[in-house]
């Protein structure tokens, strides 16, 4: 699992940089700015490279444990596939 400093100096995902610090992601001259939670979770998932997440992990690290619905996660997931326009 990459450490979190790692991840806030930045790293890669396919052909996209990804920029912690500015919230960014950026594929040659295009970025994008994904909205904070969605960001967020494209963090906690990438701090578990490899490894599966559940929704109540992200649920912990995003929300901070706070009891949420499922529509919360399942719209920052779709969203973050639209930002790295994954098709799974």
């Amino acid at each position: 699992m990459p450490e979190k400093e790692d991840l806030e100096k930045g790293f890669t995902i396919g052909d996209w940089d990804v920029l912690p610090g500015r919230g960014v992601l950026r594929r040659g001259e295009h970025e994008e700015r994904p909205e904070p939670k969605v960001f967020a979770v494209l963090l906690s998932l990438a701090g578990r490279d490899g490894e599966l997440v559940t929704r109540d992990e992200l649920v912990d690290e995003v929300w901070d444990g706070r009891p949420t619905s499922d529509e919360p996660v399942n719209r920052c997931l779709s969203q973050l596939r639209g930002h790295l326009d994954d098709r799974a």
